[in-house]
């Protein structure tokens, strides 16, 4: 059943098109949004989380092609479910930077990264926001933090 449902997941997850990290500690993730206009409609209007649930799956746990599925459910202000997919080989040193991290702090920006920036860390919080839209932004709690920590470090000893 597990199974079903990661392969599922991972199916239905939304394109991750870049993914940085700020100077105050936060994991900025340009998403496509094209397939789904009711999260760009939320990353518009809200800009804010909201109330949500998370939860972290993987794909083919204990290889080399490890997969990191967010799966987030959003509770208010609308109610919806979507997916992000991290292929670990790809983004490692931007998800071992988010597990490293005391915060937990995600936010999820509409794609593709601007041309214009083409790292965050110069940037602040409202020049972001005139060049990617308004998005909105999720934390996470401290155990998801230390077991992705962990999972990262297994990755790592994986030849």
């Amino acid at each position: 059943m597990e199974e079903l449902a990661i392969n599922l997941a991972l199916k239905s997850a939304l394109p991750v098109e870049a993914i940085d990290q700020t100077t105050v500690n936060m994991t900025i993730i340009w998403v496509d949004f094209q397939e789904r206009p009711d999260l760009a409609e939320l990353s518009a209007r809200y800009g804010k989380s909201g109330t949500y649930s998370a939860s972290l799956l993987y794909k083919n746990p204990g290889t080399r092609d490890l997969i990191v599925i967010l799966r987030i459910e959003m509770l208010q202000p609308s109610q919806t479910v979507f997916c992000l997919a991290f292929e670990v080989e790809r983004y490692f040193d931007q998800i071992a930077s988010f597990a490293q991290s005391q915060y937990g702090l995600l936010w999820i920006l509409p794609g593709p990264q601007s041309k214009e920036v083409t790292t965050v860390q110069g940037f602040d919080m409202p020049d972001l926001r005139a060049y990617s839209g308004q998005g909105f932004t999720l934390e996470l709690p401290q155990k998801f933090i230390t077991e992705l920590h962990g999972v990262l470090d297994d990755w790592k000893r994986i030849k």
